[in-house]
């Protein structure tokens, strides 16, 4: 910390881990710097990227962090809430928090109420208390574009998609950590509920861990009907919940009107499903091709294969410009993770990423 002390003004991006800070503790660590006066003192000035871990930043006593506000994007783990709400500011572009469990919601509607200009957000690994005591609350994020909750429970992933007027969002990425819906009894903690509303500035829709049924991804085609992205993975799905997509026989006399959701869809991914969906998924290929909306990619990875299934996939080849064929990856477990730490990507194409990934790619256009 000291050697780069001096070099403080020239650093833009900045990663720091409790065990790389050296901390005043009763007297200890004589002579090094401490990680508050490495961050604090007003050197840092063009600091863009601030990526930090909070797990012993208690030591400190109560002393806050203040940076400049030329910070653009800033990422939390651990128990931020005490000490680094100065952090979270209006001129924040991209924000990540993470690995904090016992969080009161409302500091989480405090932290997104100063961070207004925000245009990526991720919330991962974090659980909460208090969220009844906000329901209805809302917290205006106009230039939000991309918002990923990962590893959160049905109930809060509920509150916060239920808090956040986001009216350009493009992309939503939603990792559970319950498998159990319902739409019974309100006051069951593990339900996740989409809007009525519909959200028709989504264009990319990222499902993992989604053990919802016919009725839960029902409501994800009604919510977000301008998909043109699909990606569900590890949600157990059957071809009844991919049922709204297949093209239906109109009753109208109307010439030319296409009975569908998701009218806009291009691309298909499906990752580490144990059913066999093939057929049901060439069905819907084909009939978007005969009406005039066909698919441009579909993307089958860690899927089960018999003949049936390898006939499905040639008669896709047929149909769609770009069919791709994966086996299962064990280490699609951590999607959602940053890239430093899961080893892998968290995207399955190029162009199409979810997570922190999509994050850091959509944060990229202040830069």
């Amino acid at each position: 910390m000291r050697a780069l002390r001096p070099h403080r003004h020239r650093i833009i991006f900045l990663r720091l881990r409790c065990d790389d800070l050296a901390f005043d503790i009763q007297g200890e660590n004589e002579g090094q710097v401490t990680a508050h006066e490495f961050l604090c003192d007003g050197a840092l000035t063009e600091l863009e990227l601030l990526d930090v871990e909070l797990g012993r930043w208690s030591w400190e006593g109560m002393k806050e962090v203040r940076l400049s506000s030329c910070i653009k994007e800033l990422r939390l783990h651990g128990p931020w809430t005490k000490y680094c709400m100065p952090l979270v500011s209006i001129s924040l572009r991209s924000l990540v928090i993470a690995d904090h469990q016992g969080v009161p919601f409302s500091r989480i509607l405090v932290a997104l109420q100063a961070t207004p200009s925000l245009i990526s957000l991720t919330i991962r690994d974090i659980s909460f208390t208090e969220i009844d005591l906000k329901k209805g609350f809302i917290v205006p994020l106009d230039h939000l574009e991309s918002f990923s909750l990962i590893r959160i429970v049905p109930s809060a992933a509920e509150a916060l998609l239920g808090c956040i007027a986001a009216p350009n969002l493009v992309s939503i990425a939603l990792h559970l950590t319950d498998t159990f819906y319902s739409s019974g009894n309100s006051s069951q903690n593990n339900i996740l509920r989409l809007s009525d509303v519909p959200r028709p500035s989504v264009q990319r829709v990222d499902l993992t861990d989604c053990e919802g049924g016919a009725s839960f991804f029902a409501s994800v085609f009604h919510t977000f009907p301008s998909i043109t992205r699909l990606r569900i993975a590890s949600s157990n799905i059957s071809e009844e919940d991919l049922l709204p997509l297949l093209v239906q026989r109109s009753n109208s006399e109307e010439s030319g009107k296409v009975d569908t959701a998701c009218l806009n869809l291009k691309h298909l991914t499906i990752d580490n499903e144990v059913n066999e969906i093939t057929e049901m998924i060439r069905k819907i290929a084909l009939a978007r091709h005969n009406s005039g909306i066909p698919l441009e990619s579909v993307t089958l990875q860690g899927i089960p294969v018999d003949d049936d299934v390898c006939a499905d996939i040639a008669e896709l080849g047929q149909i769609v410009p770009q069919v791709v064929i994966g086996g299962f990856d064990s280490e699609r477990d951590v999607y959602g993770d940053p890239p430093y730490c899961s080893g892998s990507e968290t995207s399955s194409e190029g162009d199409w990423a979810s997570g922190d990934e999509e994050l850091l790619t959509a944060g990229r256009k202040y830069l």
